[in-house]
């Protein structure tokens, strides 16, 4: 007998006939899986309170509680949350331990699903647990999760599916705030609180809302982190977006000068920045982010610290090995290129001599200069150092200085031209410059603007970056730092400004914006 066109053929599991000459032994897998496990982990509502991870929900009670009220003597804190009402059939057994078992093998608390039958495997022992499904005396039924309506007659009736949220919040009542600090509460008043309704996902990923069946659509939009693009032909830009909070961007014109812009308001000077994140002077921040020279004057040359900053400085004197005084590394009046410079730094050469016109050509003060006698300041930190200044130092017998060479330094001279702009001398007048920029109505006092500017970037309830926006800012500037570090700190903002300041001379690299990589669902 000849076989049937449709016994040639296998059928699927859902009953289709399946025409495909190769088969495959990979099932389907569900496409709204992803979106059905992103809300369970939201929810968390088949776990206790000991079991649940802190995302979703458990995180955002946990970054909004405590709250303490203005005078600091009242305190509302978060215990836990429940979604649902857990009890059977007639409810005699209420709560979620009715569907925890303890484990015969090695005594762990476990997990029960009834829908996978009365045994249950220890994930931790392996060990097998039979018998351990809770039934009620009364109803003969199971503790499971009890709606009004399923999600069929919420369609049919136009109700809602959705599930009671309810949260155990503590009261504490305090004396004053230092027993508040010590933990030392003089009431405690504890209360299960109805929120309100939640509404729950079907197994198809969707959601009812009065009848209607709705879907939640997935978007990309940018990760936190920092972002670095090209706004000019020599204008760059530096974006830090946190997962929640104030917006800093950093950006830098055709003219050399750094700005700073926070939330979209009015600019400052890109070192007011800094300041107020903890370098305290324009001499705390030359030191941060260039090389310090040490140098002597002479007559009519100047003896310089060796440093790996020296490429092509033509030197005066030949250049000796300390060693062997027969081996000149540098002839006099040829230049230091790099094979000499690194065989005179590995030989332990200190200091070479230089002429004063060609290496102070672009210099400028590392620090303060002063006269010992009268204490009177003669040069700023940050001044050029000029021909006059030179003569006039010398006239005075002051002859050690604090230098930089901005332009044989990788982040050039934006910093110093900056500092030009920068009216502030310290960290309090830089902390009174972003208060006045960002509340120009309010007065400017230090300790206000302290407290302001701590709590924009500093507290973790306004300010984070989130695991994601920290593990980006490590990879892209090579720190180490921990996920749960989720605030910005001083060496946060030095290297994302050291960076942006590169960006000039082509050592970094641009983001793409619209590359996926920078985005996350």
């Amino acid at each position: 007998m000849s076989q049937s066109v449709w016994e040639r053929y296998h059928r699927t599991e859902s009953g289709r006939y399946s025409f495909a000459r190769i088969s495959s032994d990979l099932p389907l897998p569900h496409l709204m899986e992803l979106q059905r496990r992103s809300y369970q982990e939201f929810l968390q509502m088949d776990l206790l309170p000991e079991e649940r991870q802190d995302v979703g929900l458990q995180a955002v009670f946990k970054q909004i509680f405590p709250i303490v009220d203005y005078r600091g003597i009242c305190q509302l804190d978060f215990v836990d949350y429940t979604v649902g009402v857990w009890e059977c059939l007639c409810g005699h057994l209420k709560g979620l331990e009715y569907l925890r078992t303890t484990c015969d093998g090695c005594g762990a608390r476990i997990p029960v699903n009834p829908e996978e039958g009365d045994s249950v495997v220890c994930p931790q022992c392996g060990t097998l647990n039979r018998e351990v499904l809770q039934v009620c005396p009364k109803c003969q039924t199971y503790v499971h999760l009890k709606n009004r309506y399923t999600d069929r007659e919420c369609k049919e009736r136009g109700a809602t599916y959705s599930a009671p949220l309810r949260v155990r919040l503590r009261l504490s009542l305090f004396e004053t705030p230092e027993d508040r600090e010590a933990g030392r509460p003089k009431e405690v008043k504890e209360q299960l609180v109805y929120f309100g309704d939640i509404p729950l996902m079907t197994e198809f990923g969707t959601f009812i809302i009065n009848g209607t069946e709705r879907v939640i659509v997935s978007q990309l939009h940018r990760s936190p982190g920092a972002y670095f693009r090209q706004i000019g032909r020599r204008s760059y830009l530096a974006e830090v977006l946190p997962y929640y909070g104030a917006w800093i961007e950093l950006m830098y014109d055709r003219r050399g000068i750094l700005h700073a812009r926070i939330d979209r308001r009015k600019k400052v000077p890109g070192t007011v920045l800094l300041k107020a994140f903890g370098l305290e002077s324009n001499q705390a921040i030359l030191q941060r982010f260039y090389q310090i020279h040490h140098v002597r004057l002479h007559e009519e040359a100047i003896e310089v610290e060796l440093t790996d900053r020296l490429v092509n400085v033509r030197v005066l004197q030949d250049v000796v090995h300390p060693k062997k005084k027969s081996h000149v590394i540098v002839p006099a009046m040829e230049r230091l290129t790099r094979p000499r410079l690194e065989e005179a730094l590995a030989a332990g050469v200190k200091t070479v001599m230089a002429r004063t016109r060609l290496l102070f050509r672009r210099a400028y003060l590392a620090e303060d200069v002063v006269d010992p006698k009268t204490g009177e300041v003669l040069a700023a930190v940050a001044s050029e150092v000029t021909p006059e200044l030179v003569e006039t130092l010398m006239k005075k017998k002051i002859l050690d200085l604090a230098v930089v060479f901005p332009d044989r330094e990788p982040i050039g001279d934006t910093l110093i031209l900056t500092m030009a702009k920068d009216k502030t001398q310290d960290r309090k007048e830089a902390l009174r410059e972003i208060f006045k920029k960002l509340r120009p109505g309010d007065q400017a006092t230090t300790e206000t603007a302290r407290i302001f500017f701590e709590e924009l970037f500093w507290n973790p309830r306004r300010y984070s970056l989130g695991a994601v926006g920290r593990l980006k800012l490590n990879t892209k500037l090579g720190m180490d730092k921990p996920l749960t570090q989720t605030t910005l700190d001083l060496d946060d903002i030095c290297r994302i400004t050291e960076y942006a300041l590169k960006l000039q001379r082509n050592l970094t690299q641009v983001d793409d914006i619209d590359s996926l990589a920078n985005r996350r669902v």
